[in-house]
C-alpha cells in the first residue's frame, strides 16, 4: 500500500471508531494491534473534543460537560476533521 492511501485509511479509521480497520497494518497479534490503534484513536478524539471545548466555552458551560462531550464526539464522527473543522461547528450553536 502506498503511503498516501495508508494515511487516508488511518485517518478514516481514527475518526470512524473502527480500530480494526487498521489492525492489519500494525505489527503484532491482531488483538494487540487493535488495542494499539485504539489508544491512538482515543488520543485524537480527546484532543479534538478539547479543541472544541476551548473554542466554544459558553456552549460547554451551558450544556454541561457530559452533553458537550457527547455532542462533540458525534460531530467529530459525522464531520471528520478538515482545515475549517472548528469554524464549521459554529452553525450548530447558532439556534
Amino acid at each position: 500500500m502506498k503511503l498516501g492511501r495508508l494515511q487516508i485509511a488511518f485517518r478514516q479509521a481514527l475518526l470512524s471508531g473502527d480500530p480494526a480497520a487498521l489492525a492489519r497494518y500494525v505489527k503484532g497479534a491482531k488483538a494487540e494491534a487493535g488495542e494499539r490503534v485504539q489508544i491512538h484513536q482515543n488520543n485524537v478524539l480527546l484532543s479534538l473534543k478539547a479543541a472544541l471545548a476551548d473554542n466554544f466555552p459558553v456552549v460547554h458551560k451551558l450544556v454541561g460537560d457530559d452533553f458537550f462531550q457527547a455532542l462533540s464526539g458525534e460531530y467529530i464522527r459525522k464531520f471528520p476533521r478538515s482545515p475549517r473543522f472548528l469554524r464549521n461547528m459554529a452553525p450548530i450553536f447558532r439556534h
